[in-house]
């Protein structure tokens, strides 16, 4: 069975801030910290790194019981760079490189349990898998406002 999820981007001031909607919810999203610009919310890449993060949590709040891992805090933060210098048809590939998580965990489970715990949450992590793999990205249309 497929599901299809959805997200949709407004402008949300005279700037470049905007607002996504998705799933019922809405949160915004600003351009990064440069010279002479003040964001008012996370940016783009922020805000897939907080994704990233926020699965990995989700996963592992939802997988513990079937592991038998008592799990008492699941903190996960994701650190990823890339060069701004980057230019379209350059050497250097625009966006993220890598990106490097870390998990902060509470448990009294044993260590191997958990090692075997992390391999499957990171396994069936879907927006992790999806940032694994190269994902065909496809303009399906173009409307003229």
């Amino acid at each position: 069975m497929k599901a299809v999820f959805k997200a949709t981007a407004e402008r949300a001031n005279e700037q470049k801030k905007m607002k996504v909607t998705t799933g019922g919810f809405s949160f915004e999203v600003d351009e990064p910290k440069a010279e002479g610009i003040h964001p008012e919310a996370q940016n783009p890449i922020e805000t897939l790194l907080g994704a990233l993060a926020a699965c990995q949590s989700i996963v592992a709040y939802n997988l513990a019981p079937a592991f038998k891992v008592n799990l008492q805090a699941f903190n996960v933060e994701t650190e990823g760079a890339m060069d701004t210098s980057a230019k379209p048809g350059g050497k250097i590939p625009i966006g993220l490189t890598e990106i490097h998580v870390a998990y902060q965990i509470k448990t009294d489970t044993d260590k191997a349990t958990v090692e075997k715990f992390l391999k499957k949450v990171e396994a069936i992590c879907p927006v992790g898998n999806t940032l694994a793999r190269e994902v065909n990205v496809i303009v399906t249309s173009v409307t003229y406002l």
